[in-house]
């Protein structure tokens, strides 16, 4: 008997321990996950080492949103995520001056979102930045972009017109399909086009491409699904090594014209 109840004092006392060393382990995972989140009004923000500061997330509802260029004299050069995602009144956001980088699904599912101005300074946007954003008319990209991620502006249904910067040199996988696009210029520094970039875009009418070297040509890029007839203009010289690569990739349904 005294066997037994020293078997179960021992298990007892075992189960002491690990559950204080689970707890342990708990507290010490939220602490590193949710430490150093400060709050500036509607925004949370976090602080870099090099004391610039991350939008870590905003959880407003104004129509408005003016996002500030510093907080306690630390320049905000961040747009973190979950940053605005599926922020549902917001109509109108104005990003400071020396933004540098807006993460992957900063934006995404903003379904009342109409329009977003972003800074020159920024030179990174993370895929699905603004997926989703079904209300999104007017944007302007950074003259210093030089990848469009991949789906950025993917499911924008009103977006009827965006300019690429020359500067642009990538376009990622669906990095404007399903929106409204109607016309649209791909810049002849841009050296890849990948698949399905511009694809379900039941609008588009013409597509111009000034590329005269590309490296990648991906699959279905213009998949329009247009019943009206869309024409593509390409470099004089590129009529047939264009024709060519829109076949072979079944990069086409439906109706163009290439000239």
């Amino acid at each position: 008997m005294n066997k037994i109840h020293g078997r179960v004092l021992a298990l007892i006392l075992l189960t002491i321990v690990f559950c204080a060393t689970c707890q342990g382990k708990s507290d010490a995972f939220f602490m590193e996950d949710y430490s150093g989140i400060y709050t500036y009004g509607d925004f949370t923000y976090r602080i870099h080492a090099d004391q610039t500061i991350e939008i870590y997330s905003y959880r407003g509802n104004a129509k408005r949103v003016r996002v500030p260029s510093e907080i306690n004299g630390m320049p905000v050069c961040y747009i973190g995520d979950p940053g605005f995602e599926g922020r549902k009144n917001t109509k109108y956001i104005e990003l400071p001056d020396g933004l540098k980088k807006i993460d992957g699904g900063a934006f995404y599912n903003c379904t009342a979102l109409k329009e977003i101005s972003i800074p020159d300074t920024v030179t990174e946007i993370g895929a699905c930045a603004f997926s989703n954003c079904r209300s999104l008319t007017k944007v302007k990209l950074p003259q210093n972009l030089t990848i469009i991620d991949a789906a950025v502006f993917s499911g924008c249904k009103k977006l009827k017109e965006i300019q690429i910067p020359k500067t642009v040199k990538i376009i990622e996988a669906q990095a404007f399909a399903g929106t409204g696009l109607i016309k649209v210029t791909i810049p002849e520094n841009v050296t890849n086009i990948e698949r399905q970039e511009f694809a379900y875009n039941p609008k588009q009418k013409k597509i111009t491409i000034k590329i005269k070297k590309i490296k990648y040509f991906g699959y279905r890029v213009f998949l329009t699904g247009s019943k009206s007839k869309v024409v593509i203009d390409v470099p004089d010289k590129c009529i047939k090594k264009y024709k060519r690569m829109l076949i072979k990739k079944s990069s086409f349904e439906g109706k163009m014209k290439i000239k």
